[in-house]
């Protein structure tokens, strides 16, 4: 739909190959900024989530795709991804780091 030359049909998917290495990044984070002994516990975390991601979202944007399906914008599922996105990134950036590189936990606060 919005592809209109060769170039941007070759170059997109080449663009999209680069998020298969999201995953193992993530989890190469989390393996480095927390201590051995709660590094299985940051791989579980991020293999949920991964997990959670793959199963949820064919869900949540198909019902999307299907309730835009004949308005004046199609493509707002893909905008509805993107604010998630984009909260994802905020959420990151408030993530505490101690001095030696590990990751502030609930752990470290008396609740």
């Amino acid at each position: 739909a919005f592809v209109t030359a060769k170039w941007e049909a070759i170059t997109l998917p080449l663009l999209c190959m680069l998020g298969a290495g999201v995953f193992p990044c993530t989890s190469a984070i989390a393996a480095a900024t927390v201590t051995a002994k709660d590094e299985g516990l940051a791989q579980g975390v991020t293999a949920g989530a991964r997990m959670l991601a793959e199963g949820a979202s064919p869900a949540v944007l198909g019902v999307l795709f299907f309730a835009f399906k004949h308005t004046a914008m199609p493509g707002a599922p893909f905008l509805v991804a993107a604010v998630f996105v984009i909260g994802a990134l905020l959420l990151s950036k408030n993530l505490k780091v101690r001095p030696d590189g590990s990751v502030i936990t609930n752990a470290d606060f008396d609740f």
